[in-house]
């Protein structure tokens, strides 16, 4: 099996909830998510939430020093899947309350999704939306 690793990188905002979402293709098993340490120099607490295909896998504080989420997926259930990542500040601030804060200086939470697969993840499409000429032409 070979692994298959997705990284991206996620705001942090004292004013705005902030989402990402990261696709698994079919036929890769999820094995962790890891989140890497909020580098954040503000003093506000977030809360984070994660749920994978609906389900909460983590709903807290946002952890500082980062953590590491194991999954336990069956691999007959390997379908593609949405992973959601939420990050929300604890309370509202506006813009006049917060005076110089430097918002570009928040460096970007780092967020791995690792898992396993047995042969590269292909996603077959339809090719009907494609006009016939295009279509023959590449048969």
């Amino acid at each position: 099996m070979d692994d298959f690793r997705v990284e991206c990188k996620m705001a942090i905002s004292p004013l705005i909830m902030v989402t990402k979402e990261v696709i698994i293709p079919s036929g890769v098993q999820l094995k962790r998510i890891v989140v890497g340490p909020a580098k954040t120099l503000n003093p506000f607490e977030y809360t984070m939430t994660i749920s994978v295909q609906g389900q909460i896998a983590y709903d807290g504080v946002l952890p500082m020093d980062g953590m590491r989420i194991e999954i336990e997926e069956d691999k007959s259930d390997c379908e593609t899947r949405h992973i959601h990542f939420i990050i929300t500040p604890e309370d509202s601030y506006d813009m006049e309350s917060l005076p110089h804060y430097p918002f570009d200086d928040t460096p970007p939470l780092t967020i791995g999704v690792i898992g396993q697969y047995d042969s590269f993840p292909v996603e077959l499409r339809n090719t009907e939306d494609f006009d016939s000429g295009w279509a023959s032409s590449w048969a």
